[in-house]
């Protein structure tokens, strides 16, 4: 296809030019290079035949791009004919698009909907531009409702692809270069069901003080029985032969402890100084088993809580992918730094594995024996998602540390249930663009999403976010995944006073009501803070009408969840669910 038009920067036609046989993908880029061209350069179609600047966007394959980049990168040059932009996959077609528009025409995607145009002529293309890139992380999953989800569908896939998202949240189809998806988390009880195997054969399932236990939230499986992997590798086949396109199949551990301790089980695990010695030579087993029948497939599993420590003497096979899972960590302090653990671990679930290695440690030891390596990391507070999270600094150097131990795939979980008011959509920027590179400066990242996302009012929301973040930085200071506002010392003296003067400076700079309902919006977080805090002097009633009338405030910004809630519960009960869970976390479990 070939689009030309006039731009106001070059003062002559531009050739967008996709040349030959192109995938869907590379149509869609050239469609976005010209559409953005439009809107900030503000040119017109014009007569075919003109000379102009050439433009040419595909795959290296097709353009016959000597050192072509791999996978999802790309390049950008100019040479003696005009512009290449040069993916190594179509997806890695888009991502050079989508660069070149924010690089050169100085457009800024913010969430789903919403964008910054200039709409003003920009300074001409450089004579020189030699621009390669490429992802840090082959999987980059950014699970905040933000990310994907608070747009139309079709403004969430088109976000997802202009921030390299991918995974289960993202509709991403072959217009969007496709997509990856890990599958579910914890299959044991999938794969070997308890309904169905229990009653008849109890020793398939984890022997715990002395009894044999199971359930998906209760223990796991025996993992040396051979009838156990029989069952688990059969199953396995019949999912992938029922689903040919899957690529990643997961066998991975309960959530919950429970791990087995019979004599063969607990022989292993002494050898190898850690549960996860069943637990990866039980999975190298079944990807041992379905290699000849599916060689392309890569087996899942997790190192999480009682697991997460790597095993002496096993290594994961090259059709393993080990996923490690940062749930003990402190979010204020760099994972590479901080010893402290979540002080919800502290104690573990069954009061008896006290085996942890420290994480920055753990994260280290799988990337020396992982060929593929996925880190599943935490990026909120699961008890009370308006409450303020001090980690926006330390985001940058966890991803750095966790790219220098190995890990290929990179998982944030934050929000994923509802909009936020602890500046979700900040939050969902922040992480795309760290995921990509995360040698980037996150004040430049923070500077220019406030800036066109809260205009004139982007100063004191940027002052009100250091301050939070500084709050907590001090070396004794550690907020966890599940922090009280009541108890966080990052949250006490005066940071209320403060927040509020921030938060007011605020809304009168507001350029429009826009940006005025973007700012009350992220105040809710304080708000929820100063209503939280104030528990101490209320009694539970007047606790129950101040939360109450803040949720009836929160849905008019389109809030549904104000803490995590699993499985699918009706939306219309999950704020009266959050409002008894969080009362009873402060007042006890009294009837209201």
């Amino acid at each position: 296809m070939g689009d030309r038009l006039m731009g106001k920067e070059q003062a002559r036609p531009i050739l967008v030019d996709t040349e030959g046989t192109c995938s869907a993908a590379e149509v869609y880029a050239a469609q976005q290079l010209v559409r953005y061209a439009k809107q900030a350069w503000g040119g017109g179609i014009v007569a075919e035949g003109e000379d102009g600047l050439r433009i040419r966007v595909g795959t290296a394959q097709r353009l016959k791009l000597a050192d072509a980049p791999e996978g999802d990168g790309f390049v950008i040059r100019r040479d003696q004919q005009g512009v290449v932009i040069a993916g190594g996959s179509p997806r890695g077609v888009l991502y050079g698009v989508f660069a070149f528009i924010e690089r050169f025409m100085g457009v800024r995607f913010l969430t789903p909907d919403t964008e910054y145009i200039p709409h003003k002529a920009p300074a001409p293309l450089p004579e020189k531009i030699d621009i390669r890139e490429q992802p840090a992380f082959a999987f980059r999953e950014n699970q905040w409702y933000e990310a994907c989800m608070s747009g139309t569908d079709e403004q969430n896939a088109d976000f997802a692809v202009k921030t390299a998202n991918l995974g289960s949240m993202c509709a991403l189809d072959e217009r969007h270069g496709g997509n990856v998806e890990y599958p579910g988390s914890h299959t044991f009880d999938t794969l070997c069901p308890a309904a169905e195997y229990f009653h008849e054969h109890p020793e398939y399932f984890a022997l715990v003080d002395g009894e044999r236990r199971a359930g998906p939230f209760t223990a796991q499986l025996c993992l040396t029985h051979p009838d156990v992997l029989a069952i688990v590798t059969e199953n396995v086949r019949r999912d992938l032969r029922a689903h040919p396109e899957k690529k990643i199949v997961a066998v991975a551990q309960n959530d919950c402890y429970g791990y087995c301790e019979c004599p063969a089980c607990a022989q292993i695990d002494a050898q190898e100084g850690s549960h996860a010695g069943t637990l990866i030579r039980f999975v190298n087993a079944v990807a041992e088993a379905i290699e000849a029948e599916f060689p392309d497939v890569i087996v899942d599993t997790l190192a999480y809580e009682y697991s997460r420590t790597a095993p002496a003497q096993t290594q994961p096979r090259h059709n393993v992918v080990v996923r490690i899972c940062t749930i003990e960590s402190c979010l204020s302090h760099p994972l590479r730094l901080c010893q402290e653990r979540n002080g919800n671990y502290a104690q573990t679930r069954d009061g008896k594995n006290g085996r942890f290695g420290l994480l920055n440690k753990d994260l280290a030891d799988w990337g020396k024996i992982c060929t593929h390596y996925n880190c599943w990391t935490y990026v909120t507070n699961f008890a009370h998602y308006m409450a303020p999270v001090p980690n926006l600094w330390v985001l940058a150097d966890n991803m750095a540390f966790l790219k220098e131990n190995g890990v290929t795939d990179l998982r944030l979980q934050g929000n994923r249930q509802s909009r936020s008011g602890e500046m979700g959509s900040l939050r969902a920027y922040l992480s795309a663009k760290l995921l990509w590179n995360p040698g980037r400066s996150t004040d430049q990242i923070l500077l220019e999403f406030c800036a066109g996302y809260y205009g004139m009012a982007a100063g004191p929301i940027l002052a009100y976010l250091r301050m939070v973040n500084r709050e907590a930085a001090a070396p004794d200071v550690h907020a966890g995944l599940y922090d009280a506002p009541w108890n966080a010392p990052y949250l006490a003296g005066d940071f209320l006073p403060r927040a509020e003067e921030y938060f007011r400076q605020a809304r009168m700079l507001a350029d429009n009501e826009t940006v005025l309902w973007r700012v009350e919006k992220a105040a809710l977080s304080v708000e929820y803070v100063k209503i939280t805090r104030g528990f101490a002097s209320m009694p539970r009633a007047e606790g129950r009408a101040a939360l109450a009338a803040f949720i009836e405030k929160a849905k008019t910004f389109g809030i549904g969840y104000l803490r995590e809630v699993g499985g699918d519960p009706d939306p219309d009960a999950v704020l009266e669910d959050n409002l008894h869970s969080i009362l009873n976390s402060y007042y006890g479990s009294a009837a209201e």
